[in-house]
């Protein structure tokens, strides 16, 4: 550990900028940034010990966390509170309240005076509190998940209307990491009447209703459906499937809290990455929360602005140029663009690549690979930002950058500017020399990994080295 110590020491102040609303993993104490706080932190939980997450219950020994691989870092149980395994109905909650009722509305319901009108303001939020049932029973961190934790599933994972061990329920995928969570169909009761065992179920949420204090948040789902964002009055008896904020600390998401996640860290801090601009002194190294952990510029080489579609160059070349063909490359025997000369499968890192050479030893322009996972990984979006078309890539940890619809430069005229975006990476097409790889997109909403001319001006997107 003293090793550890003076790697913390001699590290600088530098910090990864987060969103606070939505906390990602590195960000161990919560305060919007990875700094050197968060690695006192995560070395302290490595000290301490840590609870285990898994991507499937390892055994019957319920409950077991699981972690879907959020962004958020949140791990969630594999059973509802008062079930002793994942596919068992458990019990069924008011909202606030923390005992099971053989009876079920307005007339015994702990917070208001009788009637629905008269329902208590608490707070708005009742995660980790004596009034979250998850907490009170299971202690720790154990709490009711926020509606945003719901709408967090909801948009990472896939839903399967399913069987298990003769229980009908959801079952929950997650698009990242493919663990997985089974909600069964508990029902719900109202009154002495339990409904709707095995066609459907409703699970809290910890926030009340801002605009109305007889209702709170909850999810709903059926056969054909999987709804966030309900509503419903406190007083019913609903499920709860309890969350735990365990895995800030469990920074390279393999289920452990350990000395990796230490090391990723410090990487993450002196890697200077960010997860949206924190100023306008472009280019940052933006972490989408790529599996690889590659970094993306915010802007192409020659812009001083993520919407900027900056210059457009040769494959190969580092100078933008007023045309663009077989007699203005650097690259062709005979100015014959049939007969391009080899400067390597890949230009990678060489001083043949543009980024590398123009922005410095820590840039470099993306591979095949790094393309592939970029358009994989990522959710896209055709929009408009200051006046340019481009794509909006959103990674997994829910940030973004932005590529302009840049088109292409062929002779000395710019194609398909608005229409499309071309952008070169730094491989050469393994059938044919005279073309490399590049990505492209259209307005339709058409992405490709393709083969293109060397001789034409293309623009280019930086990773981080």
């Amino acid at each position: 550990m003293k090793r550890i110590v003076l790697i913390l020491a001699l590290l600088p102040f530098m910090a990864v900028s987060a969103n606070a609303q939505s906390f990602m993993r590195g960000d161990a104490n919560h305060d919007g940034n990875i700094d050197i706080s968060d690695l006192v932190v995560i070395v302290n939980r490595v000290l301490e010990g840590n609870p285990t997450s898994y991507r499937l219950c390892p055994d019957n020994k319920h409950p077991h966390l699981i972690d879907l691989g959020l962004p958020s870092g949140i791990l969630w149980s594999c059973c509802n509170v008062d079930a002793k395994t994942p596919q068992s109905y458990g019990g069924y909650y008011a909202w606030g309240e923390t005992k099971q009722k053989s009876y079920y509305d307005w007339s015994n319901y702990s917070h208001c005076d009788g009637t629905e009108e008269t329902c208590h303001d608490l707070g708005g939020y009742i995660g980790g509190s004596v009034n979250d049932v998850a907490h009170t029973k299971w202690g720790g961190k154990w709490m009711t998940p926020s509606n945003t934790a719901w709408d967090e599933i909801d948009e990472n994972c896939t839903y399967e209307w399913t069987t298990v061990n003769g229980v009908k329920g959801a079952k929950l995928t997650s698009k990242i990491n493919g663990a997985s969570i089974f909600l069964p169909a508990a029902g719900w009761r109202w009154q002495s009447d339990t409904s709707d065992v095995g066609v459907s179920a409703a699970y809290w949420a910890s926030v009340q209703n801002d605009r109305n204090l007889s209702q709170a948040h909850n999810i709903y789902f059926y056969s054909d459906h999987f709804i966030t964002g309900v509503i419903s009055s406190l007083a019913y008896g609903r499920s709860i499937r309890p969350v735990r904020d365990e895995t800030s600390c469990d920074v390279n998401a393999d289920g452990n809290i350990d000395i990796s996640d230490v090391v990723k860290t410090v990487n993450m801090i002196l890697s200077g990455a960010y997860v949206t601009c924190p100023d306008a002194h472009h280019p940052h190294k933006i972490d989408l929360g790529l599996p690889s952990g590659t970094l993306w510029s915010c802007c192409n080489v020659g812009a001083t602005l993520p919407s900027s579609v900056g210059n457009a160059f040769a494959w190969g070349e580092i100078r933008p140029k007023y045309s663009y063909d077989e007699t203005t490359y650097l690259y062709c025997d005979n100015q014959d663009e049939e007969q391009c000369q080899d400067i390597g499968s890949s230009i990678i890192g060489t001083n043949y690549d543009v980024a590398y050479k123009r922005w410095g030893a820590s840039w470099q322009m993306p591979s095949y690979t790094q393309a592939d996972e970029l358009i994989r990984n990522c959710k896209t979006e055709w929009l408009q930002i200051d006046g340019v078309n481009g794509l909006k890539f959103t990674g997994p940890n829910g940030k973004s950058i932005f590529f302009p619809a840049s088109g292409y430069a062929n002779g000395s005229y710019i194609y398909d500017n608005g229409g499309g975006g071309y952008y070169w990476t730094g491989n050469c097409h393994p059938r044919d020399n005279n073309f490399a790889i590049i990505m492209t997109f259209k307005n339709s909403g058409s992405i490709q990994l393709a083969g293109y001319y060397r001789v034409l001006g293309l623009y280019v997107r930086p990773v981080a080295k």
